[in-house]
C-alpha cells in the first residue's frame, strides 16, 4: 500500500512539474516582426514573421514590432473558417475587406521602428495575421497561426 502511495505521489509531482504554464492560464507569447525591403537589404518582399507557427488555445499575447525604418505597418488578426480560405480583397483599394472577415483585433498603424501589443483569447482553429495597408497584403505581409487545443 505504501508503494502505491509513493507511486501516486511521484506521478502527481511529475504531472505538476511536466505541465506547461499555459495549462494554468499564463498567456502564450507570439513575437511578430513586420518587415519590408527597407528593413533589410536582403529582403525582396514584405513579410510577417512569427516566433511560433502554433500555440495552445487560450490567452495569447502578440508582441508586434515594425522593423521598417520608413514604412507604417499594422497587424490584423482574422479567424479563418478553414485552412487555405481566401480572404475578400478589393483591388481598387488594394486591401482585404475587413468587415467581410472574422476580424478579432489589430495593432494598427505602427510607425517605423515602433511596437505594440495585443492580447486575445483564441479558440482552436486557423488564423491569418496580415498587414492591411494598401498593397502590403499581396506584397507578402501575411502569416498563418494555428491554435491547437
Amino acid at each position: 500500500m505504501r508503494d502505491l502511495r509513493r507511486a501516486g505521489m511521484a506521478a502527481l509531482v511529475l504531472i505538476a512539474v511536466g505541465t506547461p504554464w499555459t495549462a494554468y492560464g499564463a498567456p502564450s507569447i507570439v513575437k511578430v516582426e513586420l518587415s519590408d525591403p527597407s528593413s533589410d537589404g536582403h529582403l525582396h518582399t514584405m513579410q510577417i514573421r512569427l516566433s511560433a507557427a502554433s500555440v495552445h488555445a487560450g490567452v495569447v499575447d502578440f508582441d508586434v514590432h515594425n522593423n521598417s525604418p520608413t514604412l507604417v505597418h499594422e497587424m490584423v488578426i482574422v479567424r479563418l473558417e478553414k485552412p487555405g480560405q481566401r480572404l475578400p480583397y478589393d483591388p481598387k483599394s488594394d486591401e482585404v475587406v475587413e468587415d467581410q472577415t472574422r476580424k478579432l483585433g489589430e495593432v494598427s498603424d505602427l510607425d517605423p521602428l515602433s511596437h505594440g501589443t495585443l492580447r486575445l483569447n483564441l479558440q482552436p482553429g486557423t488564423y491569418a495575421l496580415l498587414c492591411n495597408r494598401p498593397g502590403h497584403f499581396y506584397a507578402g505581409m501575411q502569416a498563418m497561426l494555428t491554435v491547437v487545443p
